[in-house]
C-alpha cells in the first residue's frame, strides 16, 4: 500500500522536494506516491493514517497550512523555511504534534556535520567564534537591470512576512552556526539594510550577532544585495587549538589550520551521509533536501531517524530573530 503524499507551493523548492522524495524512497525503498499536487487555497484532503504533505508556498503561509495539515490529519510534514514569520505564528504552532521537518539543508552536509563533531570532542579547543558569509546577490541584479516585479509575492508583507533576508537567509545562517556550536543562542542582535530594496519591508543586507554559553560568539554577514554572487556560504570556526573552515562550493572538503600550518581535510568515500550520496556527487544544494525527506521516509515507515531541523528547533531561532534588538 502506497503512503499518500501532498505538495502546495511551485517553483524550485517545489521540485527539489519531488526529487528529494524520489530518490529517498528509492534508498528506503519505501512506497511512497509521487505527491498530488494543490493549489494555493485549495482545500487539503483528511487523511486517515500515515501520510506526507510538503508545503514550498511563500513564507507567511507555512504555519497556517501546518496547521490546516494537522487538522486533516497529516502525520509528518516538510515544510520550507522559515517556519513562520511572526510571534503570533510562533505561538500558534507550539501546539504542533505532527512529525515536522524544515528545510534547513545545508547543516546535513558533510562539512557542518563533521565541524560540530570536532567542536564537540574538543579537537579545536575552546571554542571562540563562529564567523562567515552567506551571500546573493538576487535584490541587487533585480533592481539594478530593472527587473523588479510589484506583483512579486515577496514584495507583499501579508504573503511574505515582515522581512526578506532577515528570515529567509537569515533563518538558514542561525539554524548551521546553532547545529555546529551544538546549543540554541541565548542573546542576540541585528543590523538591517535596505538598499536595493524592491519594497518597503524588504531588507537586503543584514549583520547578525549571535551569543552563546560560555562566551562563544557567532557573527555572520548575510546578504541578497552583494554584487556578483551566486549562493556564497561560507563557515569559519575559532578555536584556541584550531581553526576549521568550509565552503558549500566545496561541501566535501574543510581547510583546517594550526598554528601557520593549513590543511585540506577530505570526505572519504566510506563516510556516508544521510542523504546517502558519494563525496562530489553534484546534487548542490538538494543534498540537504534529500537528507531530510530521507529522514521523513523513514519515519512513515517506522524507521530510526538520523538529526535533521526540527520544527521546535526552528521555532526556537525565529522567536530569538523576532525579540532581539535590530537597527537600521
Amino acid at each position: 500500500m502506497q503512503i499518500p503524499s501532498y505538495l502546495v507551493g511551485s517553483g524550485n523548492a517545489s521540485q527539489a522536494m519531488r526529487t528529494a522524495l524520489e530518490i529517498a524512497t528509492r534508498l528506503e525503498k519505501v512506497v511512497v506516491a509521487e505527491p498530488i499536487a494543490l493549489a494555493r487555497g485549495e482545500r487539503l484532503p483528511v487523511q486517515e493514517g500515515p501520510s506526507l504533505l510538503f508545503l514550498a508556498t511563500p513564507h507567511a503561509l507555512h504555519a497556517p497550512l501546518m496547521l490546516e495539515g494537522q487538522a486533516a490529519g497529516f502525520t509528518h510534514i516538510v515544510t520550507e523555511k522559515p517556519a513562520a514569520v511572526s510571534l503570533e505564528q510562533v505561538r500558534q504552532l507550539s501546539d504542533i504534534h505532527a512529525t515536522v521537518a524544515v528545510c534547513h539543508g545545508y547543516r546535513q552536509n558533510w562539512g557542518p556535520q563533521t565541524l560540530r563533531q570536532k567542536v564537540a570532542s574538543g579537537e579545536l579547543g575552546t571554542l571562540i567564534s563562529v564567523e562567515g558569509r552567506y551571500w546573493q546577490s538576487s535584490a541587487a541584479e533585480q533592481v539594478l537591470t530593472g527587473k523588479a516585479r510589484p506583483d512579486a509575492w515577496k514584495n507583499h508583507p501579508a504573503i511574505s512576512g515582515p522581512f526578506d533576508t532577515y528570515l529567509d537567509l537569515g533563518t538558514h545562517w542561525a539554524d548551521l552556526v546553532s547545529f555546529v556550536v551544538g546549543a540554541m543562542p541565548d542573546s542576540a542582535k541585528a543590523w538591517l539594510s535596505y538598499g536595493n530594496s524592491e519594497a518597503a519591508h524588504r531588507d537586503t543586507h543584514v549583520h547578525l550577532e549571535l551569543g552563546f554559553a560560555g562566551g562563544v560568539r557567532s557573527f555572520g554577514s548575510i546578504s541578497k544585495t552583494v554584487h556578483g554572487m551566486g549562493n556564497y556560504l561560507e563557515l569559519v570556526i575559532v578555536g584556541t587549538k584550531a581553526t576549521a573552515s568550509w565552503n558549500f562550493e566545496r561541501p566535501d572538503e574543510l581547510t583546517m589550520g594550526r598554528g601557520k600550518e593549513r590543511s585540506t581535510l577530505m570526505r572519504s568515500p566510506s563516510e556516508a551521509t544521510a542523504s546517502g550520496m558519494p563525496p562530489n556527487h553534484g546534487l548542490g544544494w538538494l543534498e540537504g533536501y534529500v537528507s531530510i525527506v530521507r529522514q521523513m521516509v523513514r519515519s512513515l515507515a517506522g524507521k530510526p531517524t538520523d538529526r535533521y531541523p526540527t520544527l521546535a528547533e526552528s521555532l526556537t531561532l525565529v522567536e530569538r530573530l523576532l525579540t532581539i534588538e535590530r537597527s537600521v
